[in-house]
């Protein structure tokens, strides 16, 4: 008799410590699942700031974004694509892609040809990783351009590499 109550038990002890180990592991997907939503609505929320900041802000936004990056992407992948969206949201998004997307240097570097003048050394400064891939485009640029594309081009090849013999 003793030894069917001890088996009884220990079956209820072990069915116990398994429903406490199920209760405990669905907590933490539980709580794993509101981080995540967290962390979504959080990426939203800094890309729609994003997207009407001043662009002289956005190193500040970019820098908290690289937290969210991987939910931030395709929202700003979206923003470029977008047929809706303005030419300063497209920039901003494009200035935070830049970085593990090489296929922005083009649209940034036509934004550096016609940005306003306080956007300038905020697209120089995004695009300066690429500035290889720029040096005989900005050169082209410099010789044959619009007065205004010829200064922007300077500016942003005198940041790359103001010690270049061509400048003599």
């Amino acid at each position: 008799m003793m030894g069917k109550a001890r088996r009884v038990l220990g079956v209820r002890s072990g069915l116990v410590g398994l429903g406490i180990v199920l209760v405990v592991f669905a907590g933490l997907f539980i709580a794993g699942q509101v981080e995540e939503r967290q962390n979504v609505n959080y990426a939203k929320a800094l890309v729609e700031s994003l997207s009407s900041a001043n662009t002289a802000d956005i190193g500040n936004l970019v820098g908290e974004l690289g937290k969210y990056q991987r939910l931030a992407t395709p929202l700003l992948q979206e923003i470029v694509a977008s047929e809706d969206s303005n030419s300063k949201q497209k920039l901003h998004a494009s200035l935070v892609l830049v970085k593990d997307d090489p296929s922005q240097v083009d649209f940034l570097f036509q934004q550096l040809l016609d940005a306003e003048t306080e956007a300038l050394p905020v697209i120089v400064s995004f695009l300066n990783p690429h500035r290889g891939q720029l040096d005989k485009r900005l050169w082209n640029t410099i010789v044959n351009g619009s007065n205004n594309e010829r200064i922007r081009a300077a500016l942003a090849q005198a940041a790359y590499d103001s010690k270049i013999e061509q400048w003599g």
